[in-house]
């Protein structure tokens, strides 16, 4: 009850867990943790366990916090979430006004289809402006080999979408490119055509393109129409959804093969299993059901064993035979449980059918 009372001589507004859902529309902060204390001398809030502060679209979660009332800076520490619009980020530790909308956020990390990028240490220096140090851009995850990225000694993000670099260098396999002085990339544009040309022995000239969209922030698709001068024409379509929770992909690829067998070693190996009609058909989902459950289904439907080593190498280096699985799992605070479901989609693989295995 003194808590309640204390609240309104702040003007804060302590809320119960089920209000801590809509931004703050009045500007009014809203705190809510598992305990709350209160310095009088200090005019310091302290708040431990599943701390949430919330004012306009900031919002802070973390297992301790302290709010200074007067200055309204928060401290916060342990599991630290931020968000301010579709922003996100995460770490162990955050300085921010909610005054000036402002602070030091330490260790950045960030994704932004297709780029993940990370900092060794980030400042709100503005409301709509991230000013990053020892910044690393790159297209691969964190558990791929990361065989190309971009080094910036400075790097800014203003209203989550538009990123520049300074002072920057491309690096290819661990090995510097070029430098370039400036780079500025607008994530909020809802279209991107990539190009890409090259040359390899058993493709020939090759030209690669992709045009792709962004439908909605968590959604998007790449239309894909591709010739290689020694293979032919090949098309293809790509969905991506991607949740706090959810993410998954649907994907089709068709390739007319003028060449599907080449010398006398692919004829042994590849006679009566492959023609000209090449294609891929895949879907992948992983999802989260509450804190100690998912699922995670992955389905794939080739031509032939080999369309993936000759059109889709990084496929190739990671799954040589794709898998078709259901697995839904529930870990317990003693056990684990858990449902499997594999088909034998493609007849030519080796594999144990399971229908279901628990």
């Amino acid at each position: 009850m003194r808590l309640w009372i204390m609240a309104a001589w702040l003007g804060l507004a302590l809320t119960a867990p089920a209000q801590v859902g809509a931004p703050t529309p009045d500007g009014r902060v809203e705190v809510d943790a598992d305990r709350l204390e209160y310095d009088a001398d200090r005019r310091l809030l302290v708040g431990e366990g599943n701390v949430v502060i919330k004012q306009f679209d900031d919002e802070l979660r973390a297992d301790y916090v302290e709010y200074n009332a007067d200055t309204q800076d928060a401290i916060a520490r342990g599991n630290v979430y931020f968000r301010r619009g579709q922003s996100e980020w995460r770490g162990d530790e955050v300085k921010y006004n909610f005054r000036s909308r402002t602070g030091d956020f330490g260790e950045f990390n960030l994704h932004e289809d297709p780029y993940y990028i990370r900092a060794g240490d980030s400042k709100r220096t503005a409301p709509n402006v991230i000013e990053l140090r020892r910044a690393r851009i790159t297209t691969c995850t964190e558990d791929q080999r990361q065989e190309f990225y971009i080094r910036a000694g400075k790097a800014t993000i203003t209203d989550g979408a538009v990123l520049r670099a300074y002072n920057a260098s491309v690096w290819l396999y661990g090995m510097p490119m070029f430098y370039v002085p400036y780079w500025k990339k607008d994530f909020s544009r809802r279209t991107h055509i990539d190009i890409m040309p090259g040359y390899s022995s058993k493709m020939g000239p090759f030209l690669l393109t992709g045009y792709r969209t962004y439908p909605t922030p968590n959604w998007r698709t790449s239309t894909h129409l591709d010739y290689r001068q020694k293979r032919g024409v090949g098309v293809g379509q790509t969905v991506r959804w991607r949740y706090p929770d959810v993410r998954g992909r649907i994907h089709a690829y068709y390739a007319d093969d003028d060449m599907p067998i080449r010398g006398e070693g692919q004829q042994r190996l590849r006679e009566g299993l492959v023609d000209n009609d090449r294609y891929w058909l895949g879907f992948q989902h992983a999802q989260s059901l509450g804190e100690r459950s998912s699922l995670i289904a992955e389905l794939n439907y080739v031509s032939d064993p080999f369309v993936l080593e000759d059109f889709f190498d990084r496929e190739f280096r990671q799954s040589v035979q794709p898998e078709n699985r259901v697995a839904l799992t529930h870990r317990g605070d003693n056990f684990t449980a858990g449902l499997l479901l594999k088909p034998r989609l493609n007849d030519f693989y080796e594999d144990v059918t399971r229908l279901p295995e628990a």
